[in-house]
């Protein structure tokens, strides 16, 4: 099984919680700004082409293209950055008028029975948002949306076309990209932040325990006069004094046990001295026994 170090640890379980909180965050917030940058596209959008529906009544129902032709033309260069493309079609979904050329105008044309366009419809193509609104009679228009073809019928609601717009969602998408590189940019900071209180940690925690371990091997090894210097932090300076305390206390019980040893052999010496002299002194008063023994 793999032993993983303390200081492997800490910068896991530091880095760890921050890099995980920090994505998601992230990620709710881009996604959440997506769908509120579509929202208000679509808002305004929709705050386009309803009065547009409005006004180009009149010049749909008296066939005066020429004016509806300018009013549209000139919504869509107001709206340039928004609105790529207007288009008017009759009740029998035939292009009437456009705010200019546009090679695929037939895209814009609504490809359901018309009684079933009740109220502004969207439809997404590719990059772009395409909004349909049907334009009434001024003298019967409904105040509010319809509910279905029933109900206008019921209340004699006179449909003459509708207008279509194509709405660019070019700015939206580059808004969007921006708020996903902004939530990347503050994440990458705050990992970037929780490094340096990381490795500030590592510094004044792991390291000196790296330390005390080594200090203890030595201690283990025999190395007694072995201490631990440095100022540090809380209980962490508390076990520094312990380990020095202990070192000391070691290396004065070892003094001490030396003094002991060299003492009894200092007395073993002078024992072994004494019986050697005694020894000689016995050999002596043997050898004149014998001496007198023969005389």
């Amino acid at each position: 099984m793999t032993k993983y170090s303390l200081r492997s640890w800490v910068l896991v379980l530091a880095l760890a919680p921050t890099i995980l909180v920090g994505i998601l965050l992230g990620g709710y917030f881009t996604i959440n700004r997506f769908y509120e940058l579509e929202d208000t596209l679509i808002e305004q959008a929709s705050n386009i082409i309803e009065p547009l529906a409005i006004a180009a009544e009149v010049g749909l129902e008296s066939k005066d293209f020429e004016t509806t032709k300018r009013l549209i033309t000139s919504a869509q260069l107001n709206k340039a950055s928004l609105v790529q493309f207007i288009a008017i079609f009759d009740d029998d979904n035939r292009v009437v008028v456009t705010s200019h050329h546009y090679k695929n105008h037939e895209l814009m044309r609504f490809d359901k029975p018309l009684e079933s366009m009740l109220r502004t419809e969207l439809e997404l193509v590719g990059d772009s948002i395409i909004l349909r609104s049907p334009i009434f009679k001024s003298s019967n228009a409904p105040v509010q949306g319809l509910a279905n073809a029933q109900q206008a019928a019921n209340q004699g609601i006179v449909k003459i076309g509708y207008i279509a717009i194509l709405i660019n969602k070019e700015n939206a998408l580059l808004e969007q990209h921006r708020a996903a590189v902004a939530a990347f940019i503050i994440v990458l900071i705050g990992v970037q932040l929780n490094l340096f209180f990381t490795f500030r940690l590592v510094k004044n925690v792991t390291q000196p325990i790296t330390e005390m371990v080594r200090v203890v091997a030595k201690i283990r090894e025999g190395k007694l006069d072995t201490r631990l210097t440095g100022n540090l932090i809380g209980e962490l300076d508390l076990l520094k004094r312990g380990i020095n305390a202990m070192a000391g206390s070691l290396s004065e019980y070892h003094d001490e046990m030396q003094q002991n040893i060299d003492q009894a052999t200092s007395d073993l010496r002078e024992t072994l001295e004494q019986i050697e002299i005694q020894n000689v002194e016995l050999d002596m008063a043997k050898k004149r026994a014998q001496e007198a023994s023969r005389i």
